[in-house]
């Protein structure tokens, strides 16, 4: 999980920031990651959908942390496994 909290309360207010939740994505372990990938779904999807992509987008960046956030409100179908 991750949240952008950081920016404080004040700003998180004015910003109109949530904490998002959804599943992420990273395998160089203790290294510090060079970039920072969202992966956005549609809607009636869920971030679940599409962490898989990681996978094959690995290569093609130095140590990239990839994270799906599901949507800051509820979504129409239930985002299952598949």
């Amino acid at each position: 999980m991750y949240d952008l909290n950081k920016f404080g309360d004040a700003a998180k207010k004015e910003m109109k920031i949530e904490t998002l939740n959804g599943p992420s994505f990273y395998s160089f372990g203790d290294q510090k990651p060079t970039d920072v990938i969202v992966l956005l779904h549609g809607y009636g999807s869920c971030g679940k959908d599409l962490i898989s992509l990681s996978k094959h987008l690995e290569d093609v960046f130095e140590r990239p942390y990839f994270i799906a956030p599901n949507a800051p409100f509820s979504y129409e179908w239930e985002c299952k496994d598949h």
